[in-house]
């Protein structure tokens, strides 16, 4: 074997180690620098960080042993081999002593790296020490970091809640500035610029306040009922008629519709038929805030609204648009808005009247008698429901069926294409048991949606027979006269009566009469047979002969039978007289009434001549 070449191996192997060894430490505190100057930077790095120094460190060091007990293993193999060498008698050459002083030069070498395996395991423990002190330094921060993200997070939320609070606050404005400036536009309109219209709305409402009042109660007088509540109702219908020029001739339908069935929306398909840039109708999110609107044929858009003491009045097209529910929540619009009217230029509306409404299933009684009030001009009542609800309000049923049996009703099914025909026929089906069930009068069940073409709906909408405008005027002119005639004749009577009367009072004050002069003249009689003595020697006495006597007793009995019939001919006497006055005083008051009625009636011709006399026909 050459020990030259193993020896140099070792040496080689050695310096090897021994240059890894040195340029180790100058990585590890290359790395240590980097080490505390992220500890400055994140805790998280700082950890990280020194676990890998320490990680390369111990690595170093392993191998560091590993090749000194592998150098440590060939010294003593070459020693002992060496020694053989030396026992046997071998020559040592100089390069023996070299080689031994190789490895006296290596003997140095591997205490020196002993030592510094020595001085890195203590530096190895001062890192660990200064690890666990930068691991409570980085758990202190730690928990500095957690206390700063909780805080963090506080606050985020703190800024999210016044930012939400701060966007709901704008809004509020927003809607109020809205609503201040819709009642600014309302309570500015200026009054529709009708002359004609002011003059039938003040000439219909004379006609109707005369039949609803004066006529009404001189007719009751004279005991004719025949103005009802209900026949009022038909009065005020035909002054709507009148008045609402929208509806006058038209057919009026009224659309009804459940919460979010869709009924507002349907309309709007109506009015873009022909115009797909026509104003549509603001869709209401809760049918407490709708207003009844009347939809007909005009020259072009124009928006009205009709307010509770009864004027027309304009708005622009602007402020119809912001009658959207947050303005509406806002504001009590019944108290500025009784219902709108709006006109298109479109001609499928030429004979049709759409009204739309609140709906039926609301709580509160003034928006249901605000519905009932307006739907019952209407020809035919169009009933919305929802394909995907399939319910239909009890609280809406009541009120049809006990308001409004006399409309014709249609019911709609809308957003029919979300269903299967099969669900559809069920559907259909159970509505109609439904209405059957409640004695619901019901037309005809339509299924539509936005798919649908709207011809076959429009179809329907133009075959409704309008309603005949009731003949009010001629038939309360016809009660006046028949009226006035029985009770002309009743008076008549009472006239001939109270003179009958008369005739019996005038006998019973002649037999009163009769009776007291009988009464005198029998008194007469017994004076004239009665005469007073004055004796000188007795008492002063009354004297009647003998032969007179007998006319004192013909006296005294005409005198008591006079008495006794006296109590019947004075009650005879009051009972007559009393009828008599009974029927003086009936006689007055009808005459009274009569002058009433006709006095009234004279005021009613002359209103309704003024108006239009052609309605006495």
């Amino acid at each position: 074997m050459d020990y030259l070449t193993i020896i140099i191996a070792v040496v080689a192997l050695l310096l090897g180690a021994i240059l890894s060894f040195f340029f180790a430490p100058k990585i590890r505190k290359e790395k240590k620098l980097n080490t505390n100057q992220s500890l400055k930077d994140n805790s998280i790095q700082v950890k990280n960080s020194t676990s890998e120094d320490l990680f390369i460190l111990e690595n170093e060091i392993s191998k560091l042993k590993e090749e000194l007990t592998e150098s440590e293993a060939k010294i003593s193999e070459y020693e002992e081999e060496n020694k053989s060498i030396k026992t046997d008698g071998d020559i040592i050459s100089d390069s023996d002593q070299t080689s031994d002083e190789k490895l006296k030069e290596l003997d140095e070498e591997i205490t020196q790296l002993k030592d510094e395996i020595e001085d890195l395991e203590d530096e190895i423990s001062d890192l660990k020490k200064s690890n666990n002190r930068v691991k409570e330094e980085v758990s202190a921060l730690d928990e500095k970091v957690y206390v700063i993200e909780k805080e963090k997070r506080e606050i985020t939320e703190t800024y999210q809640q016044n930012l939400k609070k701060l966007e709901e606050t704008e809004n509020e404005n927003k809607v109020q500035k809205e609503s201040l400036s819709f009642v600014s536009d309302i309570l500015n309109a200026n009054n529709a610029v009708n002359e004609k219209f002011i003059e039938v709305a003040h000439k219909t409402w004379e006609i109707y306040s005369t039949i609803s009042n004066d006529l009404r109660y001189s007719l009751g007088y004279l005991e004719n009922n025949f103005i009802s509540d209900d026949f009022l109702e038909d009065c005020w219908n035909w002054r709507n008629q009148e008045v609402k020029t929208w509806i006058k001739d038209k057919r009026v339908v009224a659309i009804v519709g459940e919460f979010s069935a869709g009924k507002t929306s349907i309309v709007n398909r109506i009015l873009k038929q022909d115009d797909p840039n026509a104003v549509e109708l603001p869709v209401k999110s809760t049918e407490t805030t709708a207003i009844p609107t009347y939809i007909s044929k005009g020259i072009d858009f124009n928006c009205q609204f009709y307010s509770p003491s009864g004027d027309l009045k304009n708005i622009s097209v602007e402020s119809f648009q912001k009658v959207t529910k947050s303005v509406l929540d806002d504001i009590n619009i019944s108290s500025l808005v009784k219902y709108f009217v709006l006109s298109y230029s479109n001609k499928n509306l030429s004979d049709i009247s759409i009204l739309d409404t609140p709906g039926f299933g609301s709580n509160s009684d003034e928006i249901i008698s605000k519905t009932t009030e307006v739907v019952k001009e209407a020809d035919a009542l169009f009933w919305v429901v929802d394909a995907n609800t399939g319910e239909i309000n009890n609280s809406s049923m009541n009120v049809i069926k006990e308001n409004l049996q006399k409309v014709p009703l249609y019911i709609i099914i809308n957003k029919s294409d979300t269903k299967s025909q099969n669900d559809l026929n069920d559907l259909k089906t159970k509505i109609e048991e439904t209405l059957n069930k409640n004695c619901i009068n019901y037309q005809e069940v339509i299924l539509f949606s936005h798919k649908y073409e709207i011809d076959e709906l429009m179809g329907i909408l133009n075959g409704i027979a309008p309603k005949k405008s009731p003949k009010v005027i001629s038939r309360v002119n016809e009660e006046i006269n028949r009226t006035l005639k029985i009770s002309k004749a009743s008076l008549n009577k009472l006239n001939k009566e109270t003179i009958d009367l008369n005739y019996d009072v005038d006998d019973s004050i002649s037999i009163l009469e009769q009776t007291i002069q009988n009464i005198g003249h029998s008194l007469e009689d017994m004076d004239d047979v009665i005469s007073f003595e004055y004796p000188l020697f007795s008492k002063n006495y009354y004297k009647i002969k003998e032969s007179d006597y007998g006319r004192f007793e013909k006296g005294m009995s005409q005198i008591i039978e006079s008495t006794n019939s006296l109590p019947d001919n004075i009650n005879e006497f009051r009972s007559n007289s009393e009828n008599y006055s009974m029927k003086i005083d009936e006689t007055n008051e009808i005459k009274h009434y009569i002058d009433y009625l006709s006095k009234s009636r004279k005021t009613f011709m002359e209103l309704v001549n003024a108006y239009n006399p052609k309605l006495l026909n």
